[in-house]
């Protein structure tokens, strides 16, 4: 669920860049509006979950440098403090 807080409004510009042409003004906005919405509303429902819960989600996205004695990677990290934020 959390990283589709990101990748909701990112596919809502990426339709609408390719296809607001063919769609429609009208149809776009309500596209990309509801697409936001939802990581809205999802983003407030990771919020409830994380503040008050006390509940810490980390999600790897992609290692980003290994070494034998360092491994750094990319990722989501949402704990209460970055929930606040």
């Amino acid at each position: 669920m959390e990283p589709l807080i990101v990748l909701l409004p990112l596919l809502g510009s990426v339709l609408a860049l390719f296809l607001g042409g063919r769609l429609g003004a009208t149809l776009t906005i309500r596209l990309t509006t509801g697409l936001v919405a939802t990581s809205l509303v999802l983003a407030l429902a990771t919020f409830l979950a994380t503040a008050f819960g006390h509940r810490t989600v980390l999600l790897p996205l992609f290692p980003w440098w290994d070494l034998s004695l360092l491994r750094l990677s990319w990722g989501l990290l949402i704990d209460p403090l970055t929930a606040v934020m």
